[in-house]
């Protein structure tokens, strides 16, 4: 009985570091996008991008003056949008 709890524990452990390895694959610079890269994705002008980070809703962290944004909030906040658009 002892081994087998044992076992399961060393398969958990070896689940886990393989999540944190994927974690540590991810690169930083990926994981923000500023107001250039918005630009570039939206295909519009700087300033459309700066007045779309301004929304309401839309998380953004500043660094200096430079405003940037999490992908994943990005990502969340569109699809909300989509949603709402679609009702």
């Amino acid at each position: 009985m002892l081994f087998s709890n044992a076992d399961e524990e060393l398969e958990k452990l070896k689940l886990l570091k393989e999540e944190i390895d994927k974690i540590n694959e991810i690169e930083v610079d990926k994981l923000f996008v500023s107001v250039d890269d918005i630009s570039r994705i939206f295909q519009c002008s700087e300033r459309r991008a700066r007045e779309f980070m301004n929304l309401p809703g839309l998380n953004i962290v500043k660094l200096g003056s430079k405003p940037f944004v999490n992908i994943n909030s990005l990502n969340e906040f569109t699809q909300q949008r989509i949603v709402m658009a679609e009702q």
